[in-house]
């Protein structure tokens, strides 16, 4: 590993080209034929990933989790036509929960949920009115109820489902027009819900929100141009204020947000399909989508002053049935559809100086440190599956060791936060440069780089 050290050091004073700003990695998660619809993608408290999607050609729910070292797959419902209209959240104890429309027959579908109970899969129809349970949203309140806002399809309105803990409650939000299509929701830190969607009477994106000191909806337009408000994501920054991504026809990604008195919209980018929006630690937000023209998986990230944007895979028809997580450092993890291969696919960003492949090697995953560059302290973030003896040690690009922040120390599976002040091992504040942090286990050895600046 000292050799590796030195070979980078070598390059950082010589000149060489150090790891590109941008590195996307890209694994398979199910090949099992016509997979990956409406994917819906989840980190759970211990940052391992969870998927729910269709299989098109079983018709089935899928659910696919990262045990630490590999993708477990499993069919949730096989009962029918079940496999559409999907949307996938966790509770407290990292249990799914899953929303989805059962397709029974032409102009006839019910609303379904299924949850795994710690053994077993749980399945119910929540609404079995004539045709209602398309375009899906689930999300998980503070006491572990779910809540779902879908669209009932023969009196085409916006409707909303919650469990209390004994039954089901059903209601009407919005029943102006066809509203209700492309819809996404969440639930604020007061449980209160927040749902996005379109009017396709209008052409416009819509917005409703549960105030619990009036008890009712309160719904507006954010905005009204004509054929906007598909393949609408939402998220609530630290204020408790709303961030849509939605399509703008024919071809262009939109963003909204609100500042505590209007909404704010603009053209992100090309493209716009099968938006997926999160927010960073800056409430800043990161979008990704589909690009129709060029059959692509887009990315746009906002920096503060700009947007960043970049293709992730262009290799072929993907990018269709886009789910963006952000996972502890705040870095992008998406799954997608491949439509040309049939399969289930997962890409993630991968850090200036990684080494590693973003998914656990060996029961192991070290992150990049953040911030990075930095001027006082950093974290350096780790993850174990097992539990075992650990060793973090920092270097400087001539492979000379500066500071030993863990000797051996025996860590317990999950994530792990060490700080670096940027001292040496007699306290002394170290020269601004590059260094590298080798975190060492007995299932795997992994290093990256980082900048100290004065």
């Amino acid at each position: 590993m000292k050799r590796i050290m030195l070979w980078f050091a070598c390059a950082f004073l010589l000149g060489l080209s150090m790891p590109a700003l941008a590195d996307w990695q890209f694994s398979t998660i199910d090949s099992g034929g016509l997979v990956g619809g409406y994917a819906s993608l989840v980190f759970d408290s211990q940052w391992n990933k969870h998927v729910a999607y269709s299989d098109y050609g079983s018709d089935d729910v899928k659910y696919a989790y990262w045990d630490g070292s590999s993708w477990q797959i499993e069919i949730v419902d096989s009962a029918g036509d079940v496999g559409s209209c999907i949307s996938l959240a966790l509770d407290a104890d990292d249990h799914p929960h899953i929303a989805y429309y059962d397709d029974l027959s032409l102009y006839t579908g019910h609303l379904k949920y299924a949850y795994w109970d710690g053994s077993d899969w749980l399945i119910e129809t929540v609404d079995a009115s004539e045709d209602c349970g398309q375009d899906t949203a689930i999300d998980i309140d503070s006491n572990g109820y779910p809540h779902i806002s879908y669209v009932d399809n023969i009196n085409v309105d916006l409707r909303y489902a919650y469990w209390d803990g004994s039954s089901w409650h059903l209601e009407t939000v919005d029943s102006d027009g066809y509203v209700g299509v492309y819809g996404d929701m969440v639930l604020d830190e007061d449980d209160n819900a927040h749902i996005c969607y379109r009017n396709n009477s209008t052409g416009d994106l819509k917005y409703a929100e549960w105030d619990d000191t009036s008890d009712t909806w309160v719904i507006e337009t954010v905005d009204a141009l004509e054929s906007v408000g598909a393949f609408t994501s939402i998220a609530l920054d630290d204020m408790g204020y709303a961030h849509i991504s939605y399509y703008y026809w024919p071809d262009s990604l939109k963003y909204a947000r609100w500042d505590g008195s209007t909404w704010h919209t603009e053209v992100v980018d090309n493209g716009g399909r099968y938006t997926s929006l999160a927010l960073d630690v800056d409430d800043y937000p990161q979008i990704t989508h589909h690009d129709l023209l060029n059959t692509s998986l887009k990315y746009a990230k906002w920096n503060g002053t700009t947007w960043e944007l970049e293709t992730v895979d262009n290799t072929g028809e993907v990018g269709v049935s886009t789910a963006l997580a952000l996972d502890g450092n705040y870095l992008p993890h998406i799954v997608y559809r491949d439509i040309d291969n049939g399969d289930l696919d997962y890409a993630w960003y991968e850090p200036p100086g990684g080494t590693g492949s973003g998914e656990w090697m060996m029961g192991f995953h070290l992150q990049q440190n953040t911030p990075n560059p930095f001027n006082s302290q950093t974290t350096i973030s780790f993850e174990l599956s097992t539990s075992g003896p650990v060793t973090l040690t920092i270097f400087d690009v001539t492979g000379r060791m500066v500071r030993r922040l863990l000797s051996g120390e025996s860590c317990d599976p999950g994530l792990h936060a060490v700080t670096w002040d940027g001292s040496d091992e007699s306290g002394r504040s170290v020269s601004a440069g590059v260094y590298f942090y080798l975190v060492e286990t007995p299932q795997n050895n992994e290093a990256r780089w980082m900048v100290l600046m004065n």
